[in-house]
Parts: C-alpha cells; sequence; structure tokens
C-alpha cells in the first residue's frame, strides 16, 4: 500500500455562511451532533492513510479546540486563498514525511460525501496519475496528487489552487464521477436544505 497522508483544507473565513446569518465558524457548524470539520476529520480516518492533516487560519484557535485525531497546521496567509494552503500542507508534510508517496485533499464542507467515494480513489491510485472527483461538468477536490507533482503543488498561491492544477494535468487526469461532491455548504440556507432533504442531520 502507498504511503498516503490526507489533507482536511479548512482555512477560510466562510464569509458567505457568516454573512447569511451564522454564528460561529462555518467548520463548527453541528451536523450529525459534530462540528463539520470533525465529520470531514473522521471521515478521511476510516481510510487506510498514514497520516490525517488539517490546515486552519481564521479562527483557528477556536476551531482547534473543538476537534479532535488530526495533526493541525496553521496557515497564517490563509486570506490568500486555497492555492496557499495546499503550498503549506505540501511543503510541511513532505518535511515530516519524506517518503510520502501521495497527498489527498479534501474540503471540509462537502458533508454529504461518504468515506466509501474516497476509498474509489485510493484504490485507483498508481503513484503516477492524479486522481480527482468530476460533478457539475467540472472537476475538483477531492483530489489525490502522487508524489511527482509535489513540487507543482508547493509553489501554488493566492487562489490559484488544485482544480487550476488538475485543468492543467488533464491528459493524465483520472476522474471518478462524484455527485455528492458538488453538496457543499456555503450559507446556512445550503446547510437546512441538506438537512430538510435529510441528507444530513
Amino acid at each position: 500500500m502507498a504511503e498516503i497522508a490526507a489533507v482536511v483544507l479548512a482555512a477560510g473565513a466562510g464569509s458567505r455562511y457568516r454573512d447569511s446569518g451564522a454564528q460561529g465558524p462555518k467548520q463548527l457548524a453541528s451536523i450529525h451532533g459534530r462540528p463539520m470539520l470533525q465529520l470531514a476529520i473522521d471521515r478521511v480516518s476510516q481510510l487506510p492513510l498514514k497520516a490525517v492533516y488539517t490546515v486552519l487560519g481564521y479562527s483557528w484557535q477556536s476551531i482547534a479546540d473543538n476537534i479532535c485525531n488530526t495533526e493541525v497546521l496553521i496557515n497564517s496567509n490563509w486570506q490568500r486563498g486555497l492555492g496557499s494552503s495546499i503550498a503549506l500542507a505540501t511543503t510541511e508534510i513532505t518535511r515530516r514525511q519524506p517518503s510520502c508517496q501521495g497527498l489527498l485533499f479534501v474540503l471540509a464542507d462537502q458533508p454529504v460525501l461518504g468515506s466509501e467515494q474516497l476509498t474509489e480513489i485510493l484504490q485507483l491510485f498508481n503513484g503516477h496519475q492524479p486522481i480527482c472527483a468530476s460533478y457539475k461538468g467540472s472537476i475538483g477536490v477531492p483530489a489525490l496528487f502522487p508524489q511527482k507533482m509535489f513540487s507543482t503543488l508547493k509553489g501554488l498561491s493566492a487562489d490559484f489552487g488544485a482544480k487550476a492544477v488538475l485543468q492543467s494535468m488533464r491528459e493524465s487526469l483520472i476522474t471518478v464521477p462524484m455527485p455528492a461532491a458538488a453538496l457543499d455548504i456555503d450559507t446556512v440556507e445550503d446547510l437546512q436544505r441538506l438537512k430538510a432533504q435529510q441528507l444530513v442531520d
């Protein structure tokens, strides 16, 4: 089995969520009686991975106090966007785990996504090609990157994130249809809608 680490990206401020009337950080929104971020951590913790990391930034201290079973990385430049979190995580993990062969990036706000979909991505990993979800005619996270792409990930900045890297690698990219990845939480109304549909509780 390849040595793969997971990274839960959760550094953003969730401005749309807060502007929609929410109390507290989006990462701590209650789903299944747990913070949404913890749900994501628990999901990847079920997989045969070397380690699970979580990148925090906005309000990181209050969020870190409410999660467990993950190694927390702090992105002090979280305002620069998703790319900065990916670069930070890749740099830090490869320093701690030089033999790491793949990095699986997931988002904190895709609560309908299950560990079985992530398992499918892991099963397709061959150590050479990137793998990602496809949904709504697009591609994106969850995504698994092989070691040969780590230098590219370390160079990301601003909001040039995983999707842009994946699009540049389309010829070698393996995609997995994953409609559940399209159901993310941007506002309080999004969360209420998913609860009304009994997709989360």
